[in-house]
């Protein structure tokens, strides 16, 4: 009897295993697994973006280049990945952001844009990275 109950559970458990290991591979089947970074961290290329902003936003604000900054500022308000209704809040952040910086890259006014810089990375960033990290940058 104790063999049969001894057996009896190690059945159980195999199987049990088994549904298991199914239903996470069913899971990552799905989709659920979590994506693996392929930009943006230590030892890889830089996101798309993350490139573009370098290159257009952060040398000319560093340079004091307004013109540059205010072409890449209507760049950027182009580009909006966020769409109107279903994501709100953050297109509206992108879009509020992206005025501000024009703004402020009209007045010459550095402390503002870093502002608008901030008020969009603290709303968007997150978000954008989760959905959009891979996304082409148009020009």
């Amino acid at each position: 009897m104790r063999k049969l109950l001894r057996y009896g559970l190690l059945a159980m458990g195999l199987a049990l295993g088994a549904g298991l290991s199914g239903w996470t591979a069913d899971a990552r089947a799905e989709g659920k697994e979590e994506k693996k970074d392929t930009c943006g961290k230590a030892g890889l290329p830089d996101c798309p973006l993350q490139a573009w902003m370098k290159d257009n936003m952060v040398k000319p604000k560093a340079a004091g280049d307004w013109a540059k900054l205010k072409t890449g500022f209507e760049k950027i308000g182009k580009s909006n990945p966020f769409d109107k209704t279903k994501d709100k809040k953050e297109f509206d952040a992108w879009t509020d952001s992206v005025k501000k910086g024009i703004d402020a890259a009209d007045k010459q006014n550095k402390d503002d844009v870093n502002g608008a810089c901030n008020d969009c990375h603290n709303a968007a960033r997150k978000p954008y990275r989760e959905r959009f990290r891979d996304n082409k940058v148009p020009n």
